[in-house]
């Protein structure tokens, strides 16, 4: 499995534990979600689920793909109790062999 594979595993798990434990909302990011974005963005990429340094402006750069929209990503916020509490991230590519399409 890709390093890329094993992120997206544990966001998947991360969001189904969020479920088990509390009342959640999933809606699309907003130009207003920059700060919690780029906090928990920042949480995650200094983790030790990442092996090398993210510098803070391709966090910045992400989100304002995000907002601005973009067909091959898109950036969602997860609320508790009508606070953010973490992201989610889609990103969809096609590649060049018999794969066609990935989400």
């Amino acid at each position: 499995m890709t390093t890329d594979g094993a992120k997206v595993i544990l966001l998947l798990i991360f969001i189904n534990n969020i479920r088990r434990y509390v009342e959640k909302m999933i809606r699309r990011i907003e130009s207003a979600d920059r700060a919690d974005y780029i906090k928990f963005a920042k949480e995650f990429y200094t983790s030790d689920a990442v092996t090398h340094d993210v510098p803070e402006e391709y966090l910045t750069l992400t989100f304002e793909t995000l907002v601005e929209g973009n067909p091959f990503s898109d950036g969602y916020m997860i609320e508790s109790d009508g606070e953010n509490v973490g992201y989610a991230l889609k990103n969809v590519f096609a590649g060049s062999g018999r794969h066609g399409c990935v989400v």
